[in-house]
């Protein structure tokens, strides 16, 4: 059955959809990943990037670029990439079978993409392979985690992942935290409580039973249907069912961390990364003229004005903070 959050990634729409997010952070996201290389990425090493996507980072860290092997699983991406800078070398390659040899590279990378693999111990030990001995995985997410892997691993059991949204106490906003794990044997009792208390949306109900991945798929990023979700996420924790909670960026960096252990890496580093700049207010800044403080952590955005920080920037300045988990991990002998 093709996985279809997976497939979600070869199409171009859904890589630019992140873009305007990403140009808020780009230069203290730049920070992390040239920190990064610069204390494990030998001289003149050979690094092969997996999932590269439309070259975010390669435009984070440029000085990089002759030593990076961009590989993408979409003909087209790869095509519009080379369209763009006829001087990129990205190839078409799956990260489950990767067309290089045996201990190829000195380190293997990926931005935001190993957390939208459906089989991540597989993809691991296919990369495992192409690493030369004492090798280094270098992993950054900075968007949220994909709900990928998560699907992957639930579809096989009795239990129906529905939306959890959260307000979050940082900024008291509302937040796609992850998902809740309903079991199946409750579900007609989940259902009898929106007949009874939301019957308008209960054609929206039986649909996301049937085929929860492409409901959660269709409606997370469509702003026309993120508000039923946030209104179902409410109603599921006032029909008192028991849930499991299972967060996106938490799931994701269990999952790695369990797969790295036992696919043959030990791990250096797991854990955030922050970068900070202070930058002049350009045109993507401005767009939100009273914030003078943009701050990515993993994906979820903590962006303010801040009074303080206000005493101390120039007029036409903002600060910008932005935090990637970083996973560093070395292949085993």
């Amino acid at each position: 059955m093709e996985n279809k959050l997976e497939t979600r990634w070869t199409e171009q729409d859904t890589l630019n959809s992140y873009n305007p997010f990403r140009e808020l952070f780009r230069e203290a996201s730049a920070e992390v990943v040239r920190q990064t290389f610069a204390k494990y990425v030998p001289p003149k090493g050979r690094i092969l990037e997996v999932g590269s996507g439309l070259g975010e980072l390669v435009r984070l860290a440029p000085e990089y670029k002759t030593q990076i092997q961009q590989t993408e699983q979409s003909p087209k991406i790869v095509e519009g990439n080379k369209v763009i800078d006829p001087e990129s070398n990205v190839r078409i390659a799956n990260v489950y079978e990767l067309p290089f040899e045996d201990g190829s590279f000195d380190i293997v990378t990926g931005f935001s993409s190993f957390d939208t693999f459906a089989d991540l111990g597989k993809a691991l030990r296919e990369v495992r392979r192409v690493l030369r001995p004492d090798g280094n995985l270098i992993h950054f997410l900075d968007l949220q985690g994909s709900a990928n892997t998560l699907f992957h691993e639930f579809s096989t059991q009795e239990v129906i992942p529905f939306p959890l949204y959260e307000i979050d106490a940082k900024d008291n906003r509302i937040h796609g935290r992850g998902v809740q794990l309903v079991d199946k044997g409750d579900i007609d009792k989940l259902r009898g409580f929106f007949v009874s208390k939301h019957s308008e949306i209960i054609r929206w109900f039986d649909g996301y039973v049937k085929d929860p991945e492409f409901m959660f798929c269709t409606a997370y990023n469509h702003p026309e249907y993120q508000q039923v979700l946030r209104i179902a996420s409410d109603w599921l924790k006032e029909s008192g069912i028991d849930t499991q909670k299972v967060g996106f960026n938490e799931y994701f960096i269990k999952n790695i961390e369990r797969n790295l252990v036992s696919g043959g890496y030990e791990i250096i580093e797991s854990g955030n990364n922050q970068g900070v700049v202070v930058v002049k207010r350009n045109g993507r800044h401005s767009h939100s003229p009273q914030t003078n403080l943009f701050h990515n952590e993993v994906g979820y955005d903590f962006s303010r004005y801040d009074s303080a920080l206000a005493r101390e920037l120039k007029p036409n300045e903002v600060k910008v903070v932005s935090e990637l988990y970083t996973t560093v991990a070395r292949k085993s002998l």
